[in-house]
């Protein structure tokens, strides 16, 4: 060892903090215009993605609106029909019962039993035409 580093003691540069030495860190440096272009572009794009957004959202409860509103004229229309045929039904319903009562006036049950015994010669059936007819256990009606 030589001289010059025996010295040691009055070398104020032993006492001094070393710093580390810094690796390159992987940062970059941008301009500010190129930021403000990014965040611009970003902007951008956000407003675009809101406003198709809204679109689609204006478009689906158009789309959902008319589907009530067309649901609704259709019921409405089914539903005058029916009231239709219901209104229909009952004067139908009505003639009937006219028709019936007129049948009944025309053709009263008295009537026809005087025009059966009168014109017809027909008589009401006396017991003795009635004849009863025994079946053995055997005897099985069949239907031909």
């Amino acid at each position: 060892m030589s001289l010059e580093n025996r010295n040691l003691a009055y070398d104020l540069s032993v006492f001094e903090e070393v710093s580390p030495k810094r690796e390159k860190e992987n940062i970059v440096n941008l301009p500010q215009k190129k930021i403000r272009e990014k965040r611009a572009y970003q902007h951008k794009r956000a407003k675009m993605l809101l406003v198709v957004a809204i679109s689609v959202a204006s478009f689906v409860s158009l789309l959902v609106t008319f589907t009530i509103v067309n649901n609704q004229i259709k019921l409405t229309e089914l539903t005058s029909k029916i009231q239709t045929v219901e209104k229909s039904l009952g004067e139908s319903e009505s003639v009937k019962v006219q028709l019936e009562v007129k049948n009944e006036s025309n053709f009263p049950l008295a009537k026809i039993e005087e025009v059966a015994k009168n014109d017809l010669g027909m008589v009401k059936t006396d017991p003795s035409q009635i004849e009863y007819i025994n079946l053995s256990k055997g005897d099985i009606g069949r239907k031909i």
